[in-house]
């Protein structure tokens, strides 16, 4: 298996996202093959750490009232779903 790994690097609303997509798409209409990925993981709960990881505490306690709203209401509400 032959190929390239490519990382792209900087801070935070560098554009690293926007540069990725950009040269996805300019090398599949290269006929190149293409997979992203994103640190820490593409996962569920990679996702969840990234989120604790970039907002703290802000993070935590959305998740907190949500969760609290849900038990309390039995329902969800689509402010908590959103999130």
């Amino acid at each position: 298996m032959s190929g390239l790994f490519i990382t792209l690097e900087g801070g935070d609303g560098a554009g690293k996202s926007t540069q990725a997509e950009m040269l996805a798409g300019w090398l599949s209409e290269r006929g190149h093959e293409v997979v992203r990925t994103r640190e820490p993981g593409g996962t569920s709960l990679g996702i969840e750490l990234r989120k604790l990881l970039l907002h703290g505490e802000r993070y935590l306690r959305a998740r907190r009232h949500c969760s609290t709203q849900q038990i309390a209401l039995n329902t969800s509400r689509p402010s908590c779903a959103r999130r």
